[in-house]
């Protein structure tokens, strides 16, 4: 991005396997860093730290590393068979195991692009459109409950706007377990909440008329698109 929009560019990398086994050691109270248990997690989450926390999870549910008297016994190394085999299996059995509420918030928040906050939530998963049976009903009560499942679940994280879906591919389950009716359905209920919030069309913000086009696009609204699509263009002009 251009340095007058007062925007700086960070570059984050994975984390190391020193690193790894630092975090091993003071988040399980070890005498010292677990170096083989560090290098296995390292490779299966390919440093990140987002994917390793979902794997620990696994891990002390399934009893492979648990917690005694004595404190936490953790393994020197796993068995191969101690992980499922892909991070995405994980990842789907975690959203597997959400309820209804924090599922849709979840799959909200994935097709919206942007935080979920409870305007929206409230706004679009609280309209009833036809053909989608499973909305309708939902208040800022059910907001709160999804939000904080999705929080203690580690597939959210708190941001200014809301919550936000914790990776990229978190955020593509979330979208794919969608069936495509109703995706379609929620794409157009985003667009109109934008909409109704918007000020008259010639006044509209950049981003929020990209947002709209993109959703109505989504939507299989064409006509929709192209003008919010022209719009956008109009904002750039006066830029």
């Amino acid at each position: 991005l251009p340095a007058e929009a007062g925007w700086d560019i960070l570059l984050l990398e994975g984390l190391s396997v020193d690193t790894f086994g630092t975090w091993l050691q003071g988040l399980f109270g070890l005498a010292e860093p677990p170096r083989r248990l560090a290098e296995q997690l390292h490779g299966y989450a390919g440093g990140c730290p987002g994917v390793a926390r979902q794997a620990l999870r696994h891990l002390v549910e399934m009893g492979v590393i648990r917690h005694a008297s004595s404190g936490w016994l953790v393994p020197e190394a796993l068995l191969p068979a101690a992980l499922p085999d892909r991070a995405r299996g994980l990842l789907a059995s975690r959203m597997a195991e959400l309820s209804q509420p924090a599922r849709e918030l979840a799959s909200l928040a994935a097709l919206a692009g942007t935080a979920g906050d409870s305007e929206i939530a409230v706004g679009v998963l609280g309209k009833k459109v036809p053909g989608t049976g499973n909305l309708g009903g939902f208040d800022e009560e059910a907001f709160f409950a999804g939000a904080g499942e999705l929080l203690r679940a580690g597939i959210a994280e708190l941001v200014p706007a809301g919550v936000r879906l914790s990776s990229d591919l978190l955020a593509e389950l979330a979208r794919d377990a969608l069936p495509a009716e109703t995706s379609g359905a929620w794409q157009a209920a985003i667009a109109d909440w934008l909409e109704a919030g918007l000020p008259p069309a010639d006044q509209a913000p950049l981003e929020v008329a990209v947002r709209i086009a993109r959703h109505r696009l989504a939507a299989g609204d064409h006509v929709a698109a192209l003008r919010w699509g022209l719009e956008a263009g109009s904002r750039c002009q006066d830029l």
